[in-house]
């Protein structure tokens, strides 16, 4: 399990009282940030909604390493925990800096998510991080490289370096996890990716694959062997609940797409220029920069100024939207969960 900083609780209990006895939704604290540290990518992923948007191979005015840092200082202020993400983040020359700035801001949690194709080069990072996390959605190095858009030898490399630093998790002292993203072209592999995690001391956690910035498959949706695998995914935890990451509510949300009351201003999604959108990538109803603004305090309060958090139709069906939304409402079900 990832590490619960005191700062995290003491922001969910906050958060808690102030939307069970005064509904205010706009003014919730952060729990984590998730900081796109560049679009940018090597991959060309056929689910991906940067990729198919041309964002990963275009400028994407991501910050230099002097205004990184302010960014996490001011992140720091409100939290103790952020998970770096992209585009791939290893792709920037400064991230050993960046990581080793977050150790100095004292983080509690420091997650990266990585393709895993770039790390034999860069694993001085393993010193830094409390958790690395990586997408693998197939085993099939033929099959598999075309839905990535990648030559076949780089798939060979990522498998390679996951086993790689799978076993360097104790010595290193990091947790590690395979983000398998279900898709029809996927969907017959996902047992075989569990059964690879499990042999190999890795978390394995299930996510469903996106069209257009969160609007799900509808292949999905109507797949009677998508939900027979949830189903299977859900007994196994059961059995095995320490490897197979994604509490049952989040499992049991995807199985059916189920709408929940969605509150994105829990998890800010910082983008590589140092914009937040709100009240969340999907919706973009308004976007604010923290570097201008000085403080994330300032651009909250500037978002919600501009467009009180509007009613969400659920289209996109995001872990991290999922299972902090459904905690505040019901702290019983994190409980379960320990």
């Amino acid at each position: 399990m990832a590490k619960i900083s005191k700062k995290m609780i003491l922001n969910f209990l906050y958060n808690f009282f102030l939307l069970k006895f005064k509904g205010k939704k706009e003014k919730l604290k952060p729990l984590f940030f998730s900081y796109y540290l560049t679009l940018n990518c090597n991959f060309n992923c056929s689910y991906c909604s940067f990729a198919k948007s041309g964002a990963t191979k275009k400028p994407d005015n991501k910050l230099n390493t002097k205004d990184v840092f302010k960014i996490l200082k001011i992140i720091r202020k409100e939290s103790a925990d952020i998970y770096f993400t992209g585009g791939e983040p290893l792709i920037r020359s400064d991230i050993v800096e960046i990581l080793k700035e977050c150790k100095r801001l004292k983080f509690k949690s420091i997650f990266v998510n990585t393709n895993m194709s770039l790390i034999h080069k860069k694993m001085e990072i393993l010193d830094y991080v409390t958790n690395l996390v990586s997408s693998l959605d197939m085993l099939n190095t033929e099959k598999y490289a075309k839905i990535l858009g990648i030559p076949k030898e780089t798939v060979n490399q990522v498998r390679e370096n996951i086993i790689t630093c799978a076993k360097l998790q104790k010595e290193k002292n990091f947790l590690m996890t395979i983000n398998c993203v279900i898709s029809p072209d996927t969907l017959k592999e996902t047992r075989k990716i569990m059964g690879f995690c499990l042999k190999n001391n890795i978390g394995f956690a299930v996510v469903p694959a996106e069209l257009d910035y969160g609007e799900i498959d509808p292949l999905l949706k109507d797949s009677k062997e998508y939900k027979q695998l949830i189903e299977d995914i859900i007994k196994q935890k059961k059995k095995i609940n320490i490897s197979i990451f994604g509490t049952k509510k989040y499992l049991k949300t995807i199985l059916n797409f189920e709408k929940f009351n969605c509150y994105p201003n829990l998890i800010p999604h910082v983008y590589p220029n140092g914009d937040i959108l709100w009240p969340c990538e999907p919706l973009k109803k308004f976007r604010v920069n923290l570097i201008k603004e000085g403080s994330y305090k300032k651009a909250l309060e500037k978002s919600v100024a501009n467009q009180p958090l509007p009613k969400c139709s659920n289209k996109c069906h995001k872990a991290c939207y999922i299972e902090p939304s459904c905690f505040l409402q019901n702290p019983l079900l994190l409980l379960q969960e320990l």
